[in-house]
């Protein structure tokens, strides 16, 4: 995924899953194009960031979310896939 504003398709940002943090993953992540979402134009986007943020979505509970996906034990925002 592209990360960030510049020229390139590089993937400068990332979220790293260590051995502690895997059961609480979900396997949701995206990056927020704010400049798409707000209707920036590639200038106005730049003055905010060169960089889209990126999110990952994890849950309190990793076996009632595995068991249920839908069980509403994570947080989640209206952006999320």
């Amino acid at each position: 995924m592209d990360t960030n504003l510049a020229a390139s398709q590089c993937t400068y940002d990332r979220i790293i899953i260590t051995a502690e943090t895997t059961p609480y993953t979900t396997g949701h992540a995206n990056i927020f194009r704010f400049d798409t979402e707000y209707g920036l134009s590639r200038a106005q986007a730049k003055r905010v960031s060169d960089h889209y943020p990126v999110f990952a979505l994890f849950t309190l509970a990793p076996d009632a979310y595995r068991d249920d996906p839908d069980s509403g034990c994570y947080i989640q925002s209206t952006r999320c896939p």
